[in-house]
């Protein structure tokens, strides 16, 4: 690593050097946790810098459950079980789209029965085909 001199202190990683280790950091975060460095205190700078980065990482984004219906023409819905992908359909977004016609959204009843279930339902039977159900979480 490259040693950087401001102000008279070195820093860097060698022993005679000032490291992000010992560096107290004197504030109490709202949007991450400092996590430990080895075995300094989480009153560090490093530790400030682990819990910022394990806060980008580890969190955030957006899980995805896809699936291909064939609907028969006079199926009038259809419940789904989405949990291989999404912890609770409760709080998901849902669409259905026809896999045949340029991806239009299909205007039907979607229900999130429960955290695993999606059930479709429509009025009046879908034309025969495949549609595409989609449904997306955030992860926090």
């Amino acid at each position: 690593m490259t040693q950087i001199v401001s102000k008279g202190i070195k820093w860097g990683t060698g022993t005679n050097e000032i490291n992000s280790r010992v560096v107290p950091a004197n504030f109490t975060p709202s949007n991450y946790t400092p996590a430990q460095v080895d075995s300094e205190g989480t009153d560090k700078i490093s530790s400030h810098l682990k819990g910022i980065d394990n806060a980008i990482s580890g969190g955030g984004g957006i899980a995805i459950f896809e699936s291909d219906l064939n609907f028969n023409g006079s199926d009038l819905n259809k419940d789904v079980d989405v949990s291989s992908t999404i912890t609770d359909a409760r709080k998901a977004q849902i669409q259905l789209l026809d896999n045949t016609n340029n991806y239009e959204r299909i205007y039907c009843k979607l229900l999130a029965t429960s955290a695993s279930n999606v059930r479709v339902e429509t009025n009046v039977a879908l034309p025969s085909g495949s549609y595409k159900l989609l449904v997306y979480e955030n992860i926090s």
